[in-house]
């Protein structure tokens, strides 16, 4: 005999797989006929594990997470997106011998991908697998730059910012009017925030229409300069759109 509450669960993931921009516990209960107690202890659950995440906090709107798409690049292949975002990042190390990063929004958290090196060596803490917050990376800040001014707050206000380097951005004003001049740019800047050694350029990559994760270029602080800053921010903007296009 099928446990209850884990048929309950996979009702609940399979509905909100269908919507387009997620249910709340309120709608689940009354179209799954589920009482709304059950579906709270159940969305609670799912978050904690990450298979499911707020993506509206005002509407309180849920959504599926990253642990479904790890999970499914398991089940498919594990290089499906990796493939087409793999041939694009290698041009890039190429042309500009530096590292490149892949990175998916996992909540309020990036999650680490792909990493392609160059023959120069960076010090970097960023290894694949690993997550960071939004604020203090450029892939993140990438991702943040797609916000809008509302969301933007509520993830400020929702967020300690603590510095990793003595150029960390934690004050809320200045990390806001950063975020509004990427956006406005199309790609942010990462100037030694998250590793006192690296300085790196990023932009958002989107899917179907949302956003989806981001690429970064990221190199010795000491050898990128405002010009070489704006030609790899062009760059990794251009790039990031041909990927966006593939995936929508």
């Amino acid at each position: 005999m099928l446990n209850k509450s884990t048929l309950k669960t996979m009702e609940i993931l399979e509905k909100i797989s269908n919507s387009k921009n997620g249910m709340t516990i309120t709608q689940l209960s009354k179209e799954l006929e589920i009482p709304r107690s059950s579906v709270d202890d159940i969305v609670k659950a799912l978050i904690s594990k990450k298979y499911l995440y707020c993506c509206d906090e005002s509407l309180k709107l849920y959504q599926l997470g990253n642990k479904i798409f790890e999970l499914s690049l398991k089940m498919r292949s594990k290089r499906e997106v990796l493939d087409i975002v793999t041939p694009f990042l290698r041009e890039l190390v190429n042309e500009f011998n530096d590292t490149l990063f892949f990175g998916l929004k996992d909540g309020d958290d990036i999650l680490y991908l792909s990493k392609i090196e160059s023959s120069k060596t960076v010090r970097t803490t960023a290894v694949l697998g690993s997550r960071k917050s939004l604020y203090y990376t450029g892939l993140g800040k990438a991702i943040l730059s797609t916000y809008s001014e509302k969301d933007l707050d509520e993830y400020i206000a929702r967020t300690k910012l603590e510095p990793k380097t003595d150029y960390t951005i934690v004050d809320s004003d200045k990390l806001k009017k950063d975020i509004l001049e990427t956006k406005k740019r199309g790609y942010s800047i990462d100037y030694r925030e998250g590793d006192i050694e690296v300085s790196c350029v990023a932009a958002p990559i989107y899917q179907e229409g949302k956003i989806f994760g981001a690429i970064s270029l990221a190199g010795l602080y000491t050898t990128i300069d405002e010009e070489e800053t704006r030609k790899r921010g062009k760059k990794i903007k251009e790039t990031a759109e041909k990927i966006s296009e593939i995936l929508n």
